[in-house]
């Protein structure tokens, strides 16, 4: 478990660069507008909720993901599609392609 998250705060961490605007699809923005009061900005060690986009059965889903160092968080089973509509699946190593969207900007 502690190599998980310290797995998952190493990708974050290194994807929590400065936004590129441009390199956001329209639903990205999207996304982070739906979950603007809950995506931790900016990124906090301790505990943070960032999003993740992946894909499928081909049909671009985004899902919210928590990072905690001393938390016991149970995993999402909330995923979407681009249109905000929630998608059922069996979990999420069903998603592929996972990537994080890098919904704080430059803050």
């Amino acid at each position: 478990m502690k190599k998980l998250l310290s797995l998952g705060l190493l990708f974050l961490t290194i994807s929590c660069g400065k936004n590129n605007e441009a390199g956001l699809t329209a639903c990205d923005q999207q996304m982070i507008a739906k979950f603007k009061g809950v995506i931790t900005c900016p990124f906090n060690p301790k505990m943070s909720t960032y999003l993740v986009k992946g894909k499928y059965e081909g049909e671009v889903v985004y899902y919210l993901a928590v990072i905690c160092a001393v938390c016991q968080v149970v995993p999402t089973d909330k995923v979407y599609n681009c249109a905000g509509v929630e998608i059922q699946m069996p979990d999420l190593n069903a998603v592929a392609d996972k990537t994080t969207v890098n919904a704080c900007g430059g803050r």
